[in-house]
């Protein structure tokens, strides 16, 4: 209702040559003001609002919760992780690039709480070619970006899925999966089908960006996969904005933007932790 009451009201500017810059203009406030592309700056990206949001969540059912943290780069997001969560926080990084590795080990390898695996994250396990602008650099990706860098170096990396390093090490619950991977975020969640048929991931946090231009990647391939189990939302700097239903204007590619998917299906922690409540309060 209110957009075409705009769409009416505006109705001799719209679509006119000399009104373009202004709506150009207006178009770019109106994305940073729904935090669109602002996912990869600290200060604007909300993933400090969204860490103090899910431990306060999981403190009602969760004592030790489990942290997968996928593209741990050097390890700022895990060190943040570690400051709200605190001690009793199980953290999982995983970093493929070598010289990222070498930073992140030397950030946190003396955390007894922390797990560091030099892997990617994928949807089958092997090896394949990494390419990055720069030593360490948080954009480095399992696809070539040619047309956004120049030069990139390439290594091989070892690729794990969440399914298969799940099972071989016990974890039986994920509670917050963050995923920032440079366009292969979809890719670690079809490698996560178990966990996630399991309704074993309660949280999980992921970017779209410009990259998923190369990856081949939309929004909407998320929603499809995510539907059914879990409410989608668009991550801002203090809360949470509903996506509701998939609408083709989703497809924003500017640079990056932080997702928020909640499990709307009770899990069996939680169902457990209900009963003992219950059975508590019966007997009080």
């Amino acid at each position: 209702m209110l957009v075409n009451t705009g769409r009416f009201l505006l109705k001799p500017f719209l679509g006119k040559r000399q009104f373009q810059r202004v709506f150009e203009m207006m178009y770019r406030v109106s994305l940073a003001g729904m935090n669109v592309g602002e996912g990869g700056m600290p200060d604007k990206s909300g993933e400090s609002w969204v860490l103090h949001f899910v431990r306060s969540r999981l403190l009602e059912y969760s004592d030790n919760p489990v942290v997968f943290d996928v593209g741990a780069n050097v390890g700022q997001f895990a060190l943040s992780v570690l400051n709200v969560f605190g001690p009793t926080v199980n953290l999982w990084s995983f970093e493929p690039c070598r010289s990222s590795f070498v930073l992140l080990q030397r950030h946190l390898s003396d955390r007894p709480n922390v797990t560091l695996i030099n892997a990617a994250v994928g949807s089958t396990e092997g090896e394949v070619e990494m390419y990055s602008p720069a030593p360490a650099s948080k954009l480095a990706s399992l696809y070539d970006r040619s047309s956004t860098w120049d030069g990139a170096a390439r290594e091989i990396v070892h690729v794990r899925t969440i399914d298969t390093y799940c099972a071989e090490t016990a974890v039986r619950n994920i509670h917050f999966l963050k995923i920032d991977v440079e366009g292969h975020e979809l890719e670690v969640l079809r490698g996560a089908h178990r966990m996630l048929q399991a309704d074993a991931i309660d949280f999980i946090q992921f970017e779209f960006s410009a990259a998923h231009i190369d990856a081949r990647v939309f929004l909407r391939d998320f929603y499809n996969l995510l539907k059914g189990r879990y409410e989608l939302y668009r991550i801002l700097q203090n809360g949470l904005a509903n996506v509701g239903e998939y609408k083709p204007e989703l497809e924003l590619f500017k640079r990056a933007t932080n997702y928020l998917a909640i499990r709307t299906r009770r899990s069996s922690a939680e169902e457990n932790y209900s009963c003992v409540s219950s059975c508590r309060n019966e007997q009080t």
